[in-house]
């Protein structure tokens, strides 16, 4: 009947369904989530379930974000596959370490070339890449290279967000500043690298005269200006891989990735990126893997449109191939607008790989 549906009783022989397996997944800002899910469920999926709890509508940049796997113990990060099913990532990661030492971490990877845009179109995704820099800014080893006046100007952008309303003369008032300092705390702002170096006195001046310089500014300009300032500091919309470039042993290059400089290179005596490929033009990934025990390396092959040859980039371990991997095919799912991965994950084995030992054994033949 219309509107009713039979219930059919299990077999007696067929197992209960095994019960959901619960996931603690980290944010940027220090929340988390608690995603009850099943084995057949892969990282795309848990994704999903996450950034729908963002906000109600759905995620027009739903493409950005990835899942990253981080063992605090070690340092160790992996970043995980959107086709990985859950079941294969416990399978391989508690080889390693137990899983419940595994930490997962929702992160903005694959960044959009205009963050303006990414403010226009999802703001909830430009709040969370906003969280995650600035929490990495201060937390992260750069922090102690930066300067004591750029990290006011970084502190003061960040205190307006915070205090939203907060009036142009607030902090004049000494009652105000204390209140920030002492309940609030400037570490939330501030680098604990720059707060230990510099004189009370003379960083909370700074701050009341930086202060009001930024009081006017919009929510959307506060962010963006930090975007800005910090990018004068270090490349924090960049990643970098210490490769070579072919299949053979040359001199190591550092091959760089983000959304104004496609799939780049750089040496030590050209430290501007040479752009290689652009994400648009990358039909397929493929990982390799040396058969050499002694010696073994990882490649990265890309299919570019328009090349008469395949792009060969040369990792030291399989690990750090498989997470520029899955940088490149990232970003290209998100320049072509779908979910569709060009990376064939299942790294095979390359005989022909050019090898010392090789080359030592054909000198041995010789004599």
């Amino acid at each position: 009947m219309e509107g009713h549906c039979m219930i059919t009783p299990s077999s007696p022989d067929k197992s209960p369904a095994p019960a959901p397996t619960v996931l603690k997944v980290h944010l940027p800002n220090g929340g988390f989530n608690i995603v009850k899910f099943g084995d057949a469920i892969d990282v795309k999926g848990i994704i999903s379930l996450v950034t729908s709890r963002l906000a109600t509508e759905p995620r027009v940049y739903q493409q950005c974000y990835a899942m990253r796997l981080h063992h605090p113990g070690t340092g160790e990060m992996h970043w995980l596959h959107q086709d990985t099913t859950m079941a294969q990532v416990q399978e391989r990661f508690e080889k390693i370490h137990p899983l419940n030492e595994w930490r997962y971490e929702l992160r903005v990877r694959y960044l959009p070339l205009n963050l303006n845009q990414l403010y226009e179109k999802d703001k909830v995704t430009f709040y969370f890449y906003y969280d995650q820099v600035r929490n990495d800014y201060l937390t992260s080893e750069v922090a102690a290279r930066i300067d004591q006046e750029t990290a006011v100007q970084l502190c003061c952008l960040q205190i307006k967000l915070y205090f939203k309303d907060m009036p142009q003369i607030a902090l004049d008032k000494k009652s105000n500043l204390e209140y920030l300092e002492k309940e609030v705390g400037l570490q939330k702002f501030v680098p604990k690298a720059v707060l230990d170096v510099a004189k009370p006195k003379s960083l909370r001046k700074m701050i009341q005269a930086q202060f009001k310089r930024v009081v006017q500014l919009s929510e959307a300009d506060c962010m963006i200006k930090f975007f800005n300032l910090l990018k004068t500091q270090y490349a924090f919309h960049q990643e970098k891989f210490t490769c070579a470039l072919g299949s053979g042993w040359s001199i190591p290059v550092e091959i760089v990735i983000g959304p104004d400089s496609g799939i780049s290179y750089m040496t030590p005596r050209a430290p501007v990126p040479t752009q290689m490929a652009d994400f648009s033009k990358v039909l397929g990934l493929q990982t390799l893997v040396s058969d050499c025990n002694t010696h073994r390396k990882a490649m990265l092959q890309l299919r570019v449109a328009g090349a008469a040859e395949t792009l060969t980039i040369t990792c030291p371990t399989l690990p750090e191939a498989e997470s520029l991997a899955d940088l490149i095919d990232g970003y290209c799912r998100l320049h072509n607008n779908n979910d569709i991965s060009i990376w064939n994950r299942k790294a095979a084995i390359w005989k022909r790989f050019p090898c010392h030992c090789a080359s030592s054994k054909d000198t041995k033949n010789d004599a």
